[in-house]
């Protein structure tokens, strides 16, 4: 069971941006976001999007995973991945230096998402309603807020 403690915040911080619906303007997101230099992965301008480590795609190419998992020293904000609506396997499992708000998450059709030692991310869990997550990991990630309730009728297989 978890345990969420409340943050007080003066305002509430919501990313809104353009979903991002093209392979190619994915690929350009994401070598913006500057990721692999912190982590030396392949991602270039002249490898496939599908080649990039730790990125899934589907059969039009766009991006439908991410794996950053044990990438402990990798920083960056959800805020960047708002645009990649097309996500359903999420894991940040250890990105220690991860920080943004789960409300980017808003929207997307979310299957398996792993947050565990994401020690500064924020937002409240009501951003899962309705969700048809199967697989969720938010252990212990201190600065969420909400009320577990939320997550009752979902069909989640590993909490």
């Amino acid at each position: 069971m978890f345990a969420f403690r409340s943050k007080k915040t003066t305002e509430r911080r919501t990313t809104m941006a353009a979903a991002t619906t093209s392979p190619e303007a994915q690929k350009e997101l994401l070598l913006a976001a500057r990721i692999q230099e912190q982590v030396g992965w392949n991602w270039r301008v002249d490898v496939p999007l599908g080649e990039f480590q730790g990125v899934s795609v589907d059969d039009a190419g766009l991006v439908i995973g991410l794996d950053f998992s044990e990438q402990k020293e990798l920083e960056f904000d959800l805020a960047v991945l708002a645009p990649l609506t097309s996500l359903q396997v999420v894991n940040f499992r250890n990105c220690r230096n991860a920080t943004g708000n789960i409300e980017v998450f808003e929207g997307m059709q979310i299957k398996e998402l792993n947050l565990q030692q994401c020690f500064d991310l924020e937002g409240d869990i009501e951003v899962f309603k309705g969700m048809q997550i199967k697989e969720l990991n938010l252990q212990p990630c201190r600065n969420l807020i909400g009320n577990i309730d939320v997550l009752k009728g979902m069909q989640i297989k590993e909490l």
